[in-house]
């Protein structure tokens, strides 16, 4: 991976040599530093939690009884922090993002369940999109920090989801994203 500093060495050394480079090929340079992707923080795997040991349904709704599911999240196109567990209340199920959450702001912040476990090796740079038929949106993220709860609709087939991701939707670009264990 090429991070924005040998990019910038690079770009320097080049002008610093040719003066005759083309304005266009100065432009590309900039904008390839500007769109590197930057270093993952939270790489860690997490182990499940073994809070309750009940069976998800073969149909995998949301309203069933399952072994509560989490991770860390992971960084993608923005550094983003924190913890994500999906938790059963009752009837309700939820998923909750611990007090150590944290991401960039962005015009259209969602937060989506994907199919895929990984979304750093499905997330194309330099946008880091997501294809439609692969997630469903759960709601419009409510803060950019700290503790918050989005209640699942019931009819969400959690099974066929492994990881939730902070996605922009104007731009199609995954921020970061847990895998859910």
């Amino acid at each position: 991976m090429i991070n924005k500093q040998i990019i910038k060495a690079i770009a320097t050394k080049i002008i610093t040599k040719s003066m005759k480079m083309s304005p266009i090929i100065l432009i590309a340079i900039l904008m390839i530093s500007c769109e590197s992707k930057p270093e993952q923080t939270n790489t860690s795997p997490v182990t499940p939690s073994a809070a309750n040991s009940d069976a998800t349904p073969k149909d995998g709704s949301a309203t069933a009884k399952s072994t509560p599911r989490s991770g860390k999240f992971v960084s993608v196109a923005y550094p983003v922090t924190g913890q994500a567990k999906v938790l059963i209340e009752g009837d309700k199920t939820i998923l909750e993002l611990d007090e150590g959450f944290k991401t960039a702001a962005g015009p259209d912040l969602r937060i989506v369940f994907h199919k895929a476990p990984d979304l750093s090796s499905v997330a194309a740079p330099p946008n880091y999109g997501i294809d439609e038929a692969d997630y469903i949106v759960i709601e419009k993220l409510k803060s950019n920090s700290g503790k918050q709860q989005y209640e699942i609709p019931k009819d969400t087939k959690l099974n066929n989801f492994k990881s939730v991701a902070v996605w922009c939707a104007k731009m199609n670009k995954t921020y970061g994203f847990v895998t859910l264990t």
